[in-house]
């Protein structure tokens, strides 16, 4: 189940690493990290 929910977090990364540049990626791990 958390194996599940950490896959569907990795997935969204990987979809906004790929619309967003370097020094917002560094701020949307961030809040990725907050949430946990």
């Amino acid at each position: 189940m958390l194996f599940t929910l950490e896959r569907k977090f990795y997935d969204i990364f990987i979809n906004l690493q790929s619309f967003t540049d370097e020094p917002n990626m560094l701020d949307v791990t961030r809040k990725i990290q907050t949430l946990f």
